[in-house]
């Protein structure tokens, strides 16, 4: 059985350095609920791996344990946190305000800590712009791309030739099926292909077979 072949439509970069940039302002958030807790008095302060981990899987529950296991008291009965916080001078409530403020993530494949840093993983971040890369769903449409493609390269290498008025490449575009878009470097039109175009094509003929 043939391998289909992986023909890229578009990186998507922008809609990909989109999402790393949501993402690092969430992170953003999260290094600052740290760097917050850490100017906590009385309680220990997030410097591991494995604190950072219980600390984001639930913010709260790990404010409440650390106020009572760091207070140095004894207690008959469950003790309430808030009030011990209050004993010692904790901003309690503040602090919890603060974390309904700022989206929460688990700790997993996205982030890293190192040097007692939280940051987005650079790794996953080189996978988001392969996450976001569209390619041909099919073999037929790889197929037709990689002809019009052929198509556009013959007809931009004689549009540079002939300097070929960009109102004409337009319009030739449109009567073949094909896009004009804008060069790389900001000047002139050239012909691309029209994955929109292929896939109606594609579509009405298993809709409409011979």
């Amino acid at each position: 059985m043939m391998k289909k072949r992986r023909v890229l439509i578009s990186e998507n970069r922008n809609f990909a350095e989109k999402h790393i940039e949501t993402l690092k302002a969430q992170i953003s958030g999260m290094v600052e609920l740290i760097r917050v807790f850490n100017t906590l008095p009385v309680i220990t302060p997030i410097e591991t791996v494995e604190q950072v981990e219980i600390f984001l899987d639930d913010p709260v529950a790990f404010l409440d344990d650390t106020i009572v296991a760091d207070s140095g008291m004894t207690f008959k009965h469950k003790p309430v946190p808030e009030q011990v916080a209050a004993i010692f001078g904790i901003p309690y409530e503040q602090f919890i305000k603060q974390i309904s403020r700022v989206h929460v993530s688990k700790f997993d494949e996205k982030l890293r800590f190192e040097d007692g840093e939280l940051s987005l993983n650079p790794e996953y971040e080189k996978s988001i712009f392969e996450q976001f890369k569209e390619y041909a769903g099919t073999e037929a449409e790889a197929e037709e791309i990689i002809k019009d493609r052929k198509l556009c390269k013959l007809l931009n290498e004689r549009v540079a030739r002939y300097e070929i008025p960009d109102l004409l490449i337009n319009q030739a575009a449109q009567n073949l099926y094909l896009k004009s878009e804008v060069k790389p470097d900001g000047h002139g039109y050239e012909f691309r292909e029209d994955i929109g175009v292929i896939r109606e094509k594609l579509e009405h003929e298993r809709m409409h077979p011979e």
